[in-house]
Order: structure tokens, then sequence, then C-alpha cells
């Protein structure tokens, strides 16, 4: 029988390979790579848009560790795994996350070679547990995803070149498009409001923004050197897109707070 998938506090742990100095910096001997254990490879690190004193990393173990720096100088490290209500779920990292803005503790992520977008919030306090929830699928591996700056959207990509685009209010596809790239889609980012750029795995970036039936469009595709995948994009909100976004895009003011709308199962 499947269980409701939660992310779970972990037990502390005395013994770290890292000292702690006050306001939060790191200092440490030379570690020779050989001597980190491959399971405690780091595969993503972000710092909290919601708070400058904390940050967290994801190793290849699939444990989540946070770091907050305390006010009077110290450091407090909290570490999370994802279980069912009978079991650890899985060992697989988390492949990317990021923290929503205005959403306490609220975080967006995907685990390796999975094509499911997860939600979740970090249990602190008195509670050791969350509910992690399904925003959405792709009919492939998912590949990347971002977050617009207010919270209300985010894009992501999988390996069969699709883009979809979420409300994450109630997890509601609002755009989608199937062939945005030959190949994978290997980044995505938000131009403002409404259009988003997508890299490939062709090489090529292009702009899109939904129209009033949910289908993504494409409004201009930039000049590229070469072929070479596209490993990462970040994006300016720029009069050349506001003009874009003016010509082609539709997307109905909302905006709501998380959780999205359906629990995941293990």
């Amino acid at each position: 029988m499947s269980g409701e998938l939660l992310l779970v506090r972990l037990p502390r742990v005395e013994s770290t390979h890292l000292e702690f100095q006050p306001v939060g910096s790191v200092r440490g001997g030379f570690v020779e790579p050989n001597d980190i254990p491959p399971e405690r490879l780091v595969c993503c690190a972000r710092w909290d848009v919601n708070d400058t004193r904390h940050a967290c990393s994801v190793d290849a173990s699939g444990v989540l560790q946070s770091l907050h720096a305390a006010h009077n100088g110290g450091s407090i490290i909290t570490r999370f795994q994802l279980h069912s209500n009978t079991r650890v779920f899985t060992p697989n990292p988390w492949k990317q996350f990021e923290f929503i803005p205005g959403v306490k503790n609220g975080v967006i992520f995907f685990q390796q070679d999975s094509n499911k977008l997860l939600y979740t919030t970090l249990p602190f306090g008195e509670e050791d547990k969350s509910l992690v929830y399904r925003i959405g699928s792709h009919p492939g591996r998912l590949q990347c995803f971002a977050v617009r700056t207010d919270g209300a959207l985010a894009v992501s990509g999988c390996d069969r070149g699709t883009v979809r685009m979420w409300r994450l209010g109630d997890g509601a596809c609002i755009g989608k498009q199937d062939c945005a790239h030959d190949g994978a889609v290997t980044a995505v980012a938000f131009t403002g409001t409404t259009p988003v750029v997508t890299g490939g795995a062709d090489g090529s970036v292009r702009i899109w923004a939904p129209d009033r039936r949910g289908v993504l469009r494409l409004l201009q595709q930039l000049s590229t050197i070469g072929t070479a995948p596209v490993s990462s994009l970040a994006a300016y909100n720029s009069e050349v897109a506001t003009a874009m976004r003016a010509e082609a895009a539709y997307l109905p003011d909302e905006a709501h707070d998380p959780p999205p709308h359906s629990v995941l199962e293990a």
C-alpha cells in the first residue's frame, strides 16, 4: 500500500566536515576529492530568497542540509530527507530546488530521473515533517525549471523538448509547448511577468509567451554561436521583452499562495 510522501527532519548530528565561523562564514582545511564519500557530494545549493541568513544544499544521497546563521554569531544545521509514512522513499538526489519568493520555507524541486515537479515546506519548529505536493508532470525526465520573482508561476522543461508553465497557487498548467526544442530543454528563465526564455540541447535560445488557449507561442529565436547545448540562462526584463509580451502574450493576473493541489503518494 502506498503512502504519502513526506519531507522529514532528521536527528541532529554532532560531527560534520565543516567548521562554522561567526555570521555563518565557513572555513576548513583543504579536502582531497578522494576523501569525500560519493554520497556526500553536493548536487545543488541555494540561498533562501526570503532570508539572507539561510542557505541549503542537497547531496547525492538525497539529504537536504539547511544552514541558518544565528544572530549570536553561531550556525544551526538541520538535515531533511524524503520518506513515505512507512520507509525511506528514495536516495535519489534533488537535481534542482528553488525557494519560492514570498513563501516562508517553501521550496520547489525535482529528483534525478523524475518527471514530477514537487512542492514542500521545510519543517522547522515543532513540526518534524511536511507533506510533499505534486505541482505537475512532464512526458519525459525533468531537466530544469525556474520560479517567477513574485512566486506566482513556474516554468519547467524536460528531455523530450516540452515546456510547461505552472500556476503555483493550484498547480494548474496555464501554458505548454510540446515541441519547444529538438531534443532536451536544458535551461529556462522568466523575462518578467509573462515571457519565458528556453535553451535546448540543440543549441537554440527561444522566447515564448502563452496565448489565450494556453499554448506557448514562439516570439523570437535568438542567434547563438555553434550548436552546443545551452547549459544556463539569465534573462532581463527589457523593453524588447515588454514589447513582445504586448504583441502576443496573454495571462490572467492571478496569484495564489501555495501549496499546490495534489499530495504526492510514494
